[in-house]
Formats: structure tokens, sequence, C-alpha cells
């Protein structure tokens, strides 16, 4: 049934309390704890990239050409064949703009986890 249980944990005459303990525990052996884990770690955050800025500034646009029931693939359809219209001139506008929107995110992202930081090292001077 769950390969490495003991037998008498399956049994089904034993508590529930102790198979899910029995459970649990394997869980915790296998994966860990979560919160463990994450602390102290943060997620690199991805560049924005210029499509994506494009993308979210046209979107009203291409929707109020399309049909009222056309979906978000519909749409995303429409956004990629009016990105690959686009000559390099235009697309560099657009890196731009996508490069300015980073730079801020990343000041702002920046600023949060050096407060964190400075907040745990005055936990642990105390």
């Amino acid at each position: 049934m769950l390969a490495g249980l003991p037998a008498h944990t399956l049994h089904p005459g034993s508590c529930m309390r102790a198979q899910f303990a029995a459970i649990l525990q394997l869980y915790m052996a296998k994966y860990g704890d979560a919160k463990e884990q994450s602390k102290g770690q943060s997620k690199k955050r991805r560049k924005v990239s210029a499509f994506l800025i494009f993308s979210n500034e046209m979107r009203e646009k291409v929707k109020d050409k399309l049909p009222a029931s056309a979906g978000t693939a519909e749409i995303a359809k429409e956004l990629g064949a009016l990105w690959k219209s686009l000559d390099a001139k235009e697309k560099d506008k657009w890196k731009a703009k996508a490069e300015a929107v980073d730079a801020s995110l990343g000041e702002e992202a920046a600023s949060p986890r050096a407060e964190e930081e400075e907040e745990e090292e005055e936990d642990d001077d105390e």
C-alpha cells in the first residue's frame, strides 16, 4: 500500500492519528519543512520582457478590434502577430521601456530585502 510504512500502522484496527503521524513523518523526511527551506532564500525575479510591456499596453486596443466573444487565446495570438510585425526600431523602444521598468522594480525589490536583513540582525543582537 504505502511503501516505507510499518505494517502495524496500516492495520485497519489501528488509530487514524497514528497512521497520520506515520505518513507525516515519512513526508517530512522526504520533503522537509517548507518554511525552513524558504527561510532566508529569496526568489530570483526575472527581467521584464519587452513583449510583456507591449502586450500589457496593447491588450485593450486588441480587445476592442476583436469580437466580444474572443477569448484569451485569440487575444494572445493577435498580440503575437502585432509584435512580429513591428520593425527593429519600434521593438527597441519597447525594450527600453522594459529596461526602465526592470530597473525601477529592482530598486523596489532590493529595499524590502535589506529591511528584512536589518531586522534579522537586530533580533540576533537582542
